[in-house]
């Protein structure tokens, strides 16, 4: 019932407005996260939950690990791959070659 009163509407498109301060984000823990996307896929009529996401939250990786899919834009731009080849080392390096695997990137122009 509380998810119900967050969530605003765009057409088909049901969605939840963005937090106004980044520190607010940022004190999230991971287990309301996953708490949070949990509840929703359990509890709401949804059958596919799109998540915009970047480094900014605590534990992100294990937020991308629950993903059965995760789409990544891909800029064909030397500082954009760079970028890119070090987030897929990185994901390697701290043992989510799992969450690599689940990455399907979409290329966009430069």
């Amino acid at each position: 019932a509380a998810l119900a009163g967050m969530v605003k509407h765009m057409g088909p498109l049901d969605y939840l407005l963005p937090m106004r301060m980044s520190e607010d984000l940022k004190a999230v823990e991971i287990e309301e996260w996953t708490g949070f996307v949990e509840q929703i896929a359990e509890q709401s009529i949804y059958e596919v939950l799109i998540l915009d996401i970047d480094e900014g939250i605590r534990g992100v990786y294990e937020l991308l690990r629950m993903c059965t899919e995760i789409h990544v834009a891909v800029i064909k731009e030397e500082v954009a791959q760079a970028k890119l080849f070090q987030f897929e080392e990185e994901l390697h390096l701290m043992g989510y070659d799992d969450v690599k695997q689940k990455m399907v990137k979409k290329e966009l122009e430069g």
